[in-house]
């Protein structure tokens, strides 16, 4: 008689931190804490029964079981069940492309948009800065047509977030995902909110590059694909070049230094500089700090803001959590 056995499901991973360690169950982008005899139990590649566990450690197992994350398969079946492939591939040099819309921006759009179609850019985000109209911002989407970009996600300021505009976007960019409306009054947020379209979102801030860089479990990314490029790659550069609003070309908008400007230098040969490359090559298990952190392939990485401006491998300064004690600091 074939004796049944009790494993993970393939898309589930653990990721083990200098204090605790999670459960990433990457299909249903959800993750799950566990104590040190939990950990112990579900890191092997199989196992028949528990024991001496606490009434809430067994409820626990039993749930994971309810969600499909513990399967229970006959043993000789268990080669049948691969280990999760964690190599990134990317058919795209560049996939994420951040310009600040300026007027000075709006001159080159052809070139920029025609070089980020060479590169096999998907994924646009759009800052609109406050000089821009409506009209060009329309015009310059419309450029977008016959590019190899699928999506478009905008920041538009609130003097131009009117419901009328908003649902132009969307009809005439069918690419656009998510519209942030910036700069919009704080005592009007939560009724601007509430009454909104779809897929648009009112915040506060100004879209100042000091905003990036923030890191809390808000911001986590649970999914396969983000997991497989953290562990090979950086996970907020790679594959991503920008233009400020003065024309400068970035790793990302927010960076204090740039590789030249829009005006003499192309996108293609940007990416070819050493210090571009090294960027985006930064992973998280490199990064001081991060490395011990059981968060880590799901975190972004923002290397604009380090704790050691003179250690490129620095924690992120706006990080509060201490992977040593699993707490959180206010």
């Amino acid at each position: 008689m074939n004796s049944k056995v009790y494993m993970i499901a393939s898309n589930c991973v653990i990721v083990n931190g200098a204090k605790k360690s999670i459960l990433l169950d990457l299909q249903r982008e959800k993750y799950y804490e566990l104590t040190e005899v939990l950990t112990s139990i579900l890191s092997k590649k199989f196992f028949k029964s528990w024991d001496n566990l606490n009434n809430q450690e067994e409820e626990f197992l039993k749930f994971l079981i309810e969600e499909e994350v513990l399967v229970l398969i006959p043993e000789s079946t268990i080669e049948m069940f691969p280990t999760l492939d964690t190599s990134y591939h990317s058919s795209a040099s560049v996939s994420n492309f951040i310009i600040e819309l300026s007027l000075l921006n709006i001159e080159y759009s052809n070139r920029i948009l025609k070089d980020l179609n060479t590169l096999g850019c998907v994924h646009l985000e759009v800052r609109v800065c406050e000089d821009i109209s409506f009209i060009q911002l329309l015009d310059y989407l419309a450029l977008i047509k016959d590019t190899t970009i699928e999506i478009v996600d905008i920041f538009l300021p609130f003097i131009q977030g009117k419901i009328e505009n908003i649902e132009k976007l969307k009809v005439h960019a069918s690419e656009v995902r998510w519209i942030y409306i910036y700069s919009a009054p704080i005592k009007d947020l939560a009724t601007l909110n509430k009454k909104r379209i779809s897929n648009t979102l009112y915040i506060k801030q100004n879209i100042d590059a000091s905003l990036c860089g923030n890191i809390s479990p808000f911001y986590f990314s649970i999914n396969i694909a983000t997991f497989n490029e953290s562990k090979s790659y950086n996970s907020c550069l790679n594959c991503k070049i920008s233009v400020d609003r003065n024309g400068k070309i970035k790793n990302c908008p927010s960076m204090n230094f740039d590789y030249g400007s829009i005006e003499a230098d192309n996108l293609s040969k940007i990416i070819l500089n050493k210090k571009y490359i090294k960027y985006q090559s930064i992973k998280k298990d490199d990064i001081k700090v991060c490395k011990d952190c059981e968060y880590r392939y799901i975190c972004t990485d923002c290397r604009a803001f380090i704790e050691d401006p003179q250690d490129l491998k620095s924690k992120p300064l706006k990080c509060k959590y201490n992977p040593y004690t699993g707490v959180w600091e206010k």
